[in-house]
């Protein structure tokens, strides 16, 4: 019941102020997890997924110009580009600091969130996208993602920026909306390649 009157009194809240909560919790949340789960000057191997290890170490090399190798002179094109290279960007920029990606992932987080706010607004109105925003702020395995260097981090956000955009085309039939779902759902296959489905199953439901 006090939930409930919490979430009423923020329904009346003005759109930037509910957005400006929505960035801090989410952020907030996310930045406490890593901070109570990992050392986030170290990157974490296999007691939390190996496949995290193997990411980095693919973006380390592609940032000291090894290319697309785990180990230096074996090129590999088991695992897909996507989220190697947002690391490899991140190395580039920030050296090699592992918690230079944590805060990454928190930022990743936080978009992730928006979009479902936006999603929501698109599909059923602003009580609607508010409620699934906080939802997705609060949601204990999505937090938990921004504490481990997995390939969904990204995948999330792709994901979300695809159907905000196939949605709008949906309402509006402006094919500059499709344009873009298209191409953010192309940077969302080289992060996670299943995502052709459904790629492929929304441009059947538009030819029917």
């Amino acid at each position: 019941m006090i939930l409930w009157e919490a979430y009423q009194r923020l329904g009346q809240w003005p759109r930037s102020r509910f957005l400006a909560l929505l960035i801090a919790l989410s952020f907030l949340v996310r930045a406490g997890a890593v901070a109570v789960l990992r050392d986030p000057y170290r990157v974490h191997g296999p007691e939390t997924n190996a496949d995290g290890v193997i990411y980095h170490q693919i973006a380390v090399n592609l940032a000291q110009g090894e290319g697309y190798v785990i180990t230096p002179g074996r090129p590999t094109r088991y695992w897909m580009p996507g989220f190697p290279l947002l690391l490899a960007g991140i190395y580039r920029v920030a050296g090699e600091r592992p918690e230079a990606v944590y805060l990454s992932l928190c930022v990743l987080g936080v978009i992730a969130c928006l979009i479902a706010y936006w999603l929501g607004v698109r599909l059923g109105g602003e009580s609607f996208g508010r409620m699934a925003s906080l939802l997705c702020a609060v949601y204990v395995p999505h937090i938990y993602l921004a504490s481990v260097f997995l390939s969904e981090n990204l995948f999330a956000v792709a994901v979300g920026i695809a159907a905000l955009f196939a949605v709008r085309f949906v309402q509006t039939r402006r094919w500059r909306d499709l344009m873009a779902a298209a191409v953010t759902a192309g940077l969302g296959v080289l992060t996670r390649p299943f995502l052709l489905v459904g790629a492929v199953g929304f441009a059947g439901w538009l030819l029917l």
